[in-house]
């Protein structure tokens, strides 16, 4: 998957802005408050149908306007063209793929897959389990066709189950049956890409080549807070009495962790930040290779401030592999440091919204 041309109009600080970007990487300079990040944001709405910097609509429009555009024009890798439009107003947003309107977040993220890399993409190792679940969930939603409907299906027994707990209705049980069948299946379809993520994660730590974590202590456990041999159906009755007393669901893969473990002890007590940061490029670019090698289709990445928390040495490492991935990425920062004519790059310059291309 190629971004062939993308247009922005009054999204934040920009008020129109053309972007034609190059099928390798594409690095986006300029000052801060510039509108580097805003360049993608707008990318990453139109292919996750929300912010990754605010949960609030009204930033995302330019002051002075009624509502923000974002057009996307893509190719995939057999030569179809798609397009997507989002018109975000200031109590609503309006979904267009390929003329026809979207109410679905998950149709924007099939039809525009792509990963992101911010300067708070360490809280991948060191929050809580729904961020690594999320992560996890994202390449099996890319990967395997099932997936997203048995997810459709879990969170509607879910939700059911706790509506019915919530009103005290003694026939909440009746969803465990549904609940069960959906959960088991979506609890296999993560062990078997956990194990697949974990081999290739430790490529990616060799390709980068660090000593710390080394490639060999890594290793990815699913944690699952049912016995999943005996399956949900059983725990769901073993906890009946105690999930009434809670009113809510507490075991099913909702509850799920995914622990990464460096020479068995957490990531999170064992690195430092920047070490961190650099387990994070490795865990991304394996999700990115794996998505690409089982759907067909390779994923846009994209890399907020690439200069934050790395130094030189480990930007150039980044670059190096990055530039080897054969993927199309669109990196930001205000002053690279690298030796930018041994990879295939395109430059842009952003200032006060506005984007030009410089020499590469």
């Amino acid at each position: 998957m190629k971004i062939a041309a993308a247009d922005f109009r009054n999204f934040r600080n920009i008020e129109r802005l053309a972007l034609v970007p190059g099928r390798d990487i594409n690095l986006i300079s300029g000052s801060n408050g510039a509108g580097k990040t805003s360049l993608l944001e707008a990318l990453f709405v139109a292919g996750r149908g929300q912010s990754f910097r605010h949960r609030e609509v009204r930033p995302l429009v330019r002051d002075g306007s009624k509502s923000a555009l974002i057009l996307i024009d893509t190719i995939d890798e057999e030569g179809r063209g798609r397009r997507i439009g989002v018109e975000q107003g200031r109590s609503g947003r309006r979904v267009r793929i390929d003329g026809k309107e979207s109410s679905r977040r998950s149709e924007q993220a099939q039809a525009l897959p792509l990963q992101l890399i911010t300067p708070l993409s360490h809280e991948l190792i060191e929050r809580g389990p729904g961020v690594r679940r999320r992560f996890l969930d994202w390449v099996l939603f890319h990967v395997e066709p099932d997936f997203l409907r048995l997810s459709t299906e879990f969170r509607r027994a879910l939700q059911q189950r706790n509506s019915a707990l919530r009103a005290v209705d003694r026939s909440f049980f009746a969803w465990d049956p549904q609940l069960a069948e959906a959960a088991d299946a979506i609890e296999r379809f993560r062990r078997s890409i956990v194990s697949i993520l974990e081999a290739a994660t430790r490529e990616e730590l060799g390709f980068l080549g660090t000593s710390d974590p080394r490639p060999e202590s890594l290793q990815l456990l699913l944690r699952s807070n049912w016995d999943t041999e005996k399956g949900l159906q059983t725990a769901l009755r073993d906890r009946r009495v105690s999930d009434r007393k809670t009113t809510t669901t507490t075991v099913g893969p909702h509850r799920s962790g995914l622990d990464i473990l460096i020479s068995g002890e957490l990531a999170e007590r064992r690195l430092s930040r920047g070490q961190q940061k650099i387990l994070v490029y490795a865990m991304t670019f394996a999700a990115l290779r794996v998505v690409a090698k089982l759907s067909g289709s390779r994923p846009i990445l994209l890399i907020d401030d690439l200069p934050a928390e790395l130094d030189r040495l480990n930007r150039g490492k980044v670059m190096q592999r990055l530039a080897s991935l054969d993927l199309q990425a669109f990196v930001t920062g205000t002053d690279f440091e690298v030796d930018l004519e041994r990879y295939p790059v395109t430059m842009f310059h952003v200032e006060q919204g506005r984007l030009s291309v410089t020499e590469s």
